[in-house]
Parts: structure tokens; sequence; C-alpha cells
């Protein structure tokens, strides 16, 4: 069985190394920006269902092999555009960055649900992300886990 991919560059880059990279690459909104309108999005949060315009009739997925329906929800959509737009950028001018929430860590070992990911006064809070180049966001993830 091949190695973890983490723990291969691990062994080749320190966590003050990947440390220094985050911080000479992170985005971060202007101070100003966040003061003029610091959450984009309040009536979404992550996990939590969508609904058409009129809130009362959920908006479903599909599954067209069985038939099935379920409730759609929230991933990461709008709290990522949230910081996009904040950023005055749009999606398709930001190539290989991606959106990440700084959280507190209910549980180290991410084994269970982090509830703060779901409360609609933080998840498109725009001082409570930074934009990281994709590959050092899974990165910097895994290095507050991993000693």
């Amino acid at each position: 069985m091949l190695e973890d991919g983490l723990d291969a560059l691990r062994a080749e880059i320190g966590l003050a190394e990947i440390a220094s990279l985050i911080e000479r690459t992170a985005r971060w909104v202007a101070p100003e920006t966040f003061r003029l309108l610091p959450v984009w999005f309040p009536e979404h949060a992550r996990r939590r269902y969508f609904y058409k315009a009129n809130w009362s009739e959920p908006q479903l997925n599909k599954n067209r092999a069985s038939g099935n329906s379920s409730h759609k929800y929230e991933g990461n959509n709008n709290a990522n555009q949230g910081l996009t737009l904040a950023l005055g950028l749009r999606k398709a001018t930001r190539p290989n960055w991606s959106c990440c929430h700084l959280w507190g860590v209910d549980d180290a070992s991410f084994q269970r649900s982090n509830d703060v990911v779901s409360d609609h006064r933080f998840y498109s809070c725009i001082g409570n992300m930074v934009l990281l180049p994709t590959p050092l966001k899974a990165r910097a993830i895994s290095s507050c886990a991993r000693p």
C-alpha cells in the first residue's frame, strides 16, 4: 500500500514552511470591505436546506437513475461566492484558488461535525474566510489536525 500522500509531503516540507507559504499567498478581504458588509448571504449556512423563492417549497435534487428526490442543501457555494465578490473577483478569474473557512474546531480528530459551520452568523462572514491556492487548502487543514 502506498503511504498517505500528505505524510509524503510532510516528510519533505515542514509545518513552518507550509505556514510561510500560506502567509505569503493567502488573499484576505480588505478590512474596509468587511466593515461595510461583513455577512454576504445571511439566509444561507452550510448543510442547511435550500428553498424556492417563496421559502415554503423545498428545492429538490432528483436522481436520474432511481427517480428519487432529496432536499437540496448548501455546500460551500454562497460563502465562496461572497468571498469572491468581496475580493472584487469572478470565479472564472481565480483558477486554482479555494475558499477556506477559518473555524474553531469542535473535534480535533474531525470525526464529529463542526456545528459552527452551520451558523448563519459566520458562514458567509468574509472575515471568516481566506482564498488559498488549492493545494495549500488541503495541506493547511491536515496540518491543523496532525502535528
